[in-house]
């Protein structure tokens, strides 16, 4: 019985030890670029439904690390944004995809179909207005209004380990079951 009890708790303290070392994250320094973009260039996954067309984005795009071994797991991105040489807003924010902080997966899924840019959003607090306050801000406008925009920005990038086999085995069965269990609650 005691051999038993002994063999669980190496069993437990490996599952545990495997998802520890599977979301501890570190500080790694990897090619990060931002771009100010509108709300027509967020991919759908990432998208908020109303938004004004002056509403203002940071696009990051990132490299995974060289050490196959790693992955980005988080990016905060700070600084000013810029139009014309005129600081207009600062940000400080961690960088979303899909509604998520977390981009260590790399792997995103919008109504069935499966996305791998290595790219995430930050919505800043600004907003573009019309010339004319009578008038809404079309797309092009607002294409036009960011055109001269610059970003001066850094950006605090983590990344965590590759899952070993076992834990991304648990992980799929954990959503395997969800998936039943809510199955008949869906809408079709």
């Amino acid at each position: 019985m005691r051999a038993l009890f002994i063999l669980l708790l190496m069993v437990v303290g490996g599952v545990a030890y495997g998802y520890w070392e599977a979301y501890a994250e570190r500080r790694i320094d990897v090619p990060v670029t931002a771009r100010v973009i509108t709300p027509w260039n967020m991919y759908f996954d990432s998208a908020e439904l109303g938004e004004d067309n002056g509403q203002i984005y940071v696009q990051v795009f990132w490299e995974q690390p060289n050490d196959p071994s790693l992955r980005v797991s988080s990016i905060r991105i700070r600084g000013d944004v810029l139009d014309n040489g005129q600081k207009i807003t600062s940000f400080g924010m961690p960088c979303k995809r899909a509604g998520s902080t977390w981009l260590a997966n790399a792997r995103w899924t919008y109504q069935g179909n499966e996305n791998t840019a290595l790219l995430c959003f930050a919505k800043l607090d600004y907003i573009n207005k019309p010339d004319t306050p009578d008038k809404p801000l079309n797309m092009d406008t607002a294409q036009k209004k960011i055109a001269n925009m610059r970003l001066s920005y850094t950006a605090d990038v983590k990344a965590v380990r590759r899952p070993m086999r076992y834990v991304t085995w648990i992980d799929e069965q954990t959503v395997k079951i969800r998936d039943a269990l809510t199955a008949p609650f869906q809408r079709q």
